[in-house]
Formats: structure tokens, C-alpha cells, sequence
């Protein structure tokens, strides 16, 4: 019976060789190596890919290929951005018909991380916070009341909105059962 076992030795970039077997392949960090004239030689190993619509290729923890996953659409709508609407304002018996109203309204990134020093956990909160106009960083409003009076209120003028920190303290998130 013919021997069939291969011996390759590979050092750095370069390959020593005493192979039996023409063609000799073997898989090294998600490629395929062989040795072509003393020199290793690699390449993706991974079949061609191709999503679907509303797919995206995702490279998943601890895989050498991608693969298709369904695409995260977020809603334009949910990202923190500035909103303006006509609204009605009461106050106890005063009110103001359509006046114009803005606010800040949309998802922005939170989450905890583990981290290998105290407290041991990271906290990222931030919050669809707002901007007043400079200039004129609030309007001063009459209601009209039903005893024909009127009643002074104050309303804030946002000019844009941002995702800015919670402020969330580190005790917040400090592990109890350490």
C-alpha cells in the first residue's frame, strides 16, 4: 500500500516541503494554504455570496464567512430629530388655539458593556436631548381665559435636537454581589 500522508513544514512566509500528494491544500485562518515554489500561498475560502434584497452580508463571532442576514431598517422617524406640531394649549380655564410647538422625540444608543476593572460595567446612555434657539430661546404667550383675562406662560423655542449623555452615574450600575 502506497503511503498518502503529506509532511509540510511552514515557516513564516515560506514553505519547506516533502509532499506525496500533488496539490496538497489545508485550511489556516478561515483561507486555503498550499505551498507553490517554496512559498505559502493563501486565499479566502469562503463561496461566493450573494443576498437577497433586504438582506446584508454579517461576518457572526467566531465564523470565517459571511453570511446573509435580514437588514436592520430603522425608521427615519425613530432617530432623534426635532419635531414641530400645532397644538391647542390649556391652563386650568385659558387657552391658546394652534399655536406652533417643537420637540425633540427619537431613539438615541444605551446600553452596558462588562469591563475587566471597577465598577466592571460601562454605561452608554445617551437621550434625544434638545437645543434652544440663541437668539430667541423662548416665547412669551397670552391664553385667553374665560373671565376675559389673560394668563402669561412660557414656552420653550428648540431649535434642533441631538443625542447627548444621560449623566447616568457609575454607583448606578456598581455590582451588589461582588
Amino acid at each position: 500500500m502506497e503511503d498518502m500522508s503529506v509532511k509540510a513544514t511552514v515557516t513564516g512566509s515560506k514553505c519547506a516541503q516533502d509532499l506525496t500528494v500533488a496539490g496538497f491544500e489545508w485550511e489556516e485562518a478561515c483561507q486555503t494554504c498550499r505551498c507553490v515554489n517554496g512559498l505559502k500561498q493563501c486565499k479566502a475560502s469562503c463561496p461566493p455570496l450573494l443576498c437577497d434584497e433586504g438582506e446584508v452580508k454579517v461576518l457572526e463571532d467566531g465564523q470565517c464567512c459571511p453570511v446573509c442576514r435580514k437588514a436592520y431598517t430603522e425608521d427615519p422617524l425613530s432617530q432623534c430629530h426635532r419635531h414641530t406640531e400645532i397644538r391647542n394649549i390649556t391652563k386650568g380655564d385659558c387657552r391658546l388655539d394652534n399655536v406652533e410647538v417643537s420637540f425633540c422625540r427619537g431613539r438615541c444608543l444605551s446600553g452596558t458593556d462588562v469591563i475587566l476593572e471597577e465598577p466592571y460595567l460601562q454605561a452608554v446612555c445617551d437621550c434625544c436631548s434638545y437645543r434652544l434657539d440663541p437668539q430667541t430661546p423662548v416665547r412669551f404667550l397670552s391664553l385667553h381665559c374665560s373671565s376675559g383675562e389673560s394668563e402669561p406662560v412660557v414656552l420653550p423655542v428648540i431649535q434642533s435636537c441631538e443625542c447627548t449623555s444621560c449623566q447616568v452615574t457609575q454607583s448606578d450600575f456598581m455590582l451588589s454581589a461582588l
